[in-house]
C-alpha cells in the first residue's frame, strides 16, 4: 500500500501546476481548441455547398437525358451529398 501512495505522490508532485502557466497562454490554448472545430465545420459547409452546385450542374443535364425529369428532388440530392461528404 505504501508503494501505491508513493507512486501517486511522485506522479502528482512532478506534474506542472495550472498556476505555472500564464493567463495569456491558457487563453490562447482555449481559443485554439474552440476555433479549430468551427473552422472544420465552416470548411465542410463550403465543401457541401460546392458539391451541391457541381451536382446540380452535372445531374441537371444527365437526369433530363435519363428520365426527362430535370434534377433530383432536393431531399434526395442532399442525402446523396451527405453520404459522399462523410
Amino acid at each position: 500500500m505504501g508503494l501505491v501512495n508513493d507512486h501517486i505522490f511522485q506522479t502528482t508532485s512532478n506534474a506542472p501546476l495550472l498556476s505555472s502557466f500564464s493567463p495569456v497562454y491558457l487563453l490562447r490554448r482555449t481559443e485554439t481548441s474552440l476555433t479549430k472545430p468551427m473552422r472544420s465545420i465552416e470548411r465542410a459547409n463550403r465543401n457541401l455547398d460546392s458539391a451541391r452546385s457541381n451536382f446540380d450542374q452535372y445531374s441537371g443535364g444527365r437526369q433530363q437525358w435519363i428520365a426527362g425529369s430535370g434534377t433530383l428532388p432536393e431531399e434526395e440530392r442532399d442525402h446523396i451529398l451527405q453520404i459522399a461528404a462523410f
